[in-house]
């Protein structure tokens, strides 16, 4: 059975949703659109296969993408990306 990834939500969906839809840099675009993915009850297996990645990759895009949040987060109180 496959592993979830746990994610946590440093913004509603909504907003996660209107940043993947206004974002130009492919990258990050690839990154919302996994999560994304992950939070309609994709498994990290079946996101890399809609993708056409690796699952690990999908795993430390995740793990990249939350933990640029919480930096941002903490530094200015409210969530933004780094560029």
């Amino acid at each position: 059975m496959a592993r979830r990834i746990n994610i946590i939500l440093h913004m509603p969906k909504e907003e996660i949703e209107r940043l993947y839809k206004k974002e130009k840099d492919p990258r990050v675009k690839e990154r919302l659109h996994a999560i994304l993915l992950l939070l309609d009850g994709k498994t990290a297996i079946e996101v890399a296969g809609i993708l056409r990645r690796n699952e690990r990759t999908i795993r430390r895009g995740v793990k990249a993408m939350e933990g640029t949040e919480k930096e941002a987060e903490d530094k200015r109180g409210r969530v933004t990306r780094d560029r």
